[in-house]
């Protein structure tokens, strides 16, 4: 998690406690392990479309109105492993850890494929602090 810390830092580290948290775990979900080969965003938003959210996807990554998504549909498509992994990442429970994710996953994606264009590998620090930068209002 070190860019992740390195991002916190260079932008002041902003918001509570929590709220960090919750920004560090979806960070960690968008960005993956830097040390294995993938696209964890594109993975993310390939479990979504097949889903059923392909529409609510590409408002996500297009220009216009994020569609949004229920805290139901989050739970349904990432499970219960993912959800109490990431909600001990959080420091929330599982049953608030949707509703969270279910607001604040449509502006990460947005922000981070401003776009319209899904990262390949990893993000990188530039896409990170964007991200953030908007979701802390510097």
């Amino acid at each position: 998690m070190n860019i992740m810390n390195t991002v916190l830092g260079a932008i002041g580290g902003g918001g509570e406690g929590g709220s960090n948290q919750l920004l560090s775990a979806v960070m960690g979900m968008l960005n993956g392990n830097p040390d294995e080969e993938g696209n964890a965003i594109g993975d993310l938003l390939g479990q979504l479309q097949a889903g059923g959210l392909g529409e609510t996807v590409q408002s996500w990554l297009g220009s216009g109105e994020n569609l949004p998504i229920s805290a139901d549909q989050i739970s349904s498509i990432l499970g219960e492993g993912k959800l109490a992994s990431l909600a001990q990442q959080a420091g929330l429970s599982v049953d608030q850890l949707p509703g969270q994710l279910a607001d604040l996953l449509p502006q990460a994606v947005d922000r981070i494929t401003p776009d319209g264009q899904i990262p390949s590998g990893n993000l990188d620090l530039g896409s990170l602090g964007s991200m953030l930068s908007g979701f802390l209002g510097k």
